[in-house]
């Protein structure tokens, strides 16, 4: 019963603090972003085998959805905190002479970042920075393998069966959640603008970029990927 009450009040208080001063706002925003992988280049070269396998990563589009809650500290400084969903993805190519893969990685996940906003009143728009924290849900590959590179009876035709023609493609899923670090941690940046739309509601464009600090590959991959991403979106803050 106390902790009903305890909830009662401080929601009280908060509606009358947010009717007085109009210091809370609330936010809905969404967009897409673009991947860029940390390595552009990776060797997969086998270890005493005679014939090099490269892999060439490129950027690749995702999309975002999330909430925020902005808090103004003062004219100027607003801290704002966010919470939704994120997905990415970037694609691959790899692959000697006699074979050649492409395929492409997808990631998503449940983040949200904590950052400090500059706003400049004559013209509302504002850069901010802070930390953003990434639990990643899911991640796979999907990846295509065309070339005589396997053994005979190792591929597979459409229908199912094991063949031995090379000219058949073969189609590889991984499921990579529980090699990848489901924790990520990084820092953001972002600039954006503000456009009045009444009394109470504002439409909110924004450019962000995020930077991951830690590895989230394991060393057997060959990659470090430290994830970068920007993204590009569109809000109402209330």
């Amino acid at each position: 019963m106390k902790n009903i009450l305890l909830i009662i009040l401080l929601a009280l208080l908060t509606i009358n603090i947010y009717g007085q001063e109009k210091k809370f706002s609330f936010g809905l925003n969404g967009g897409t972003n673009l991947s860029i992988p940390y390595d552009k280049e990776v060797d997969l070269s086998p270890v005493n085998l005679d014939f090099e396998h490269n892999r060439f990563n490129k950027p690749n589009f995702g999309y975002f959805a999330e909430a925020e809650i902005q808090f103004q500290l003062s004219e100027k400084v607003i801290t704002k905190w966010t919470i939704g969903y994120q997905f990415t993805q970037y694609k691959y190519e790899s692959g000697p002479d006699n074979f050649t893969e492409t395929g492409k990685l997808e990631m998503a996940g449940l983040c949200n970042s904590l950052s400090l906003d500059y706003l400049f009143t004559q013209n509302n728009i504002y850069i901010g920075v802070g930390l953003f924290h990434k639990y990643l849900l899911t991640a796979v590959e999907n990846s295509e393998l065309e070339g005589n590179w396997l053994t005979p009876g190792m591929l597979n035709d459409p229908n199912g069966q094991a063949t031995d023609d090379p000219s058949i493609p073969l189609d590889i899923f991984y499921d990579h959640i529980n090699e990848i670090k489901r924790h990520e941690f990084g820092l953001l940046i972002e600039a954006g603008k503000y456009f009045k739309l009444g009394d109470k509601i504002k439409l909110n464009s924004f450019l962000r970029y995020n930077q991951s600090l830690i590895q989230i590959y394991p060393d057997n991959f060959k990659m470090k990927h430290y994830s970068m991403y920007l993204s590009l979106g569109v809000g109402f803050v209330y």
